[in-house]
């Protein structure tokens, strides 16, 4: 199969692992691209800088590739993925950060839906994008550094400047873990909208950790109350017949009782 795209005002592409999704930064708009045996179809094309209210001049992938991170020329990442509404799936803008300056390097994690974000003054974030949980390190010797790398494990950053490389011991155990991915509804990836899940492991890696304690503490109280309802009457009923309805043949004499 042999397909041709213009190339006019495009900035940057990238292209899913299994190589079915394309895609394309051109001038302020993202495109996304079907790529099937017989063609590239076309699928949305959003103007960036139309929600975000900034020109965006990268773009990359979450591990599992649902989602395509955008960065902008104040310093916006933003995060997008398609939501089925009214039959259709469309390209939506769910969540934004501010790195606090022009965005220098950014790499994803491997294995959780987290980044980390060099701005042009030295200061390092990380930013996980289910919980939203932000930290930002100010570390001087990586100003003017246009180029980062993670392990595999995520647990070491590699920076490279004029030839000369750094490395930096990175700890960062539960970033998924937070009050707001806890407690409040999560927009999660491939779902119409925000929404309580529990969902603690999974068989693919790439698929998001959904951790909301709501729907396991409303299940907990549903399962006291019907518990209750069966047994409220019967302890009730049983009092009633021991105190009332028992023949005395049943009872012990009190002289054994004392005994």
């Amino acid at each position: 199969m042999k397909s041709t795209l213009a190339a006019a005002g495009v900035k940057q592409f990238v292209i899913t692992p299994d190589g079915s999704v394309l895609f394309v930064l051109r001038n302020n708009t993202i495109e996304r691209y079907q790529i099937s045996d017989t063609q590239v179809k076309r699928t949305d094309s959003v103007p960036v800088d139309g929600f975000t209210g900034s020109e965006p001049v990268s773009i990359a992938l979450l591990p599992g590739a649902s989602s395509v991170i955008v960065t902008s020329k104040d310093g916006q990442v933003s995060q997008w993925f398609q939501v089925l509404k009214e039959g259709t799936r469309d390209l939506a803008l769910i969540r934004t950060f501010n790195a606090d300056g022009s965005i220098a390097a950014l790499q994803s994690e491997v294995h959780r839906k987290s980044l980390v974000v060099l701005n042009d003054k030295g200061t390092l974030t990380l930013w996980n994008a289910t919980s939203e949980k932000t930290d930002h390190f100010a570390l001087p010797s990586l100003a003017g550094v246009t180029h980062i790398g993670l392990s595999a494990s995520s647990k070491t950053l590699v920076s490279e400047k004029n030839g000369q490389w750094e490395l930096f011991a990175v700890n960062n155990p539960h970033p998924e873990v937070s009050m707001r991915s806890l407690w409040q509804k999560v927009w999660y990836e491939n779902y119409p909208e925000p929404a309580f899940v529990w969902q603690s492991t999974t068989a693919d890696d790439d698929v998001e950790v959904k951790l909301s304690v709501i729907p396991m503490f409303f299940g907990t109280i549903k399962v006291v109350l019907f518990s209750m309802f069966i047994a409220i009457p019967l302890a009730i009923g049983g009092a009633i017949y021991t105190a009332y309805l028992m023949p005395r043949g049943y009872e012990r004499p009190s002289s054994q009782l004392l005994s």
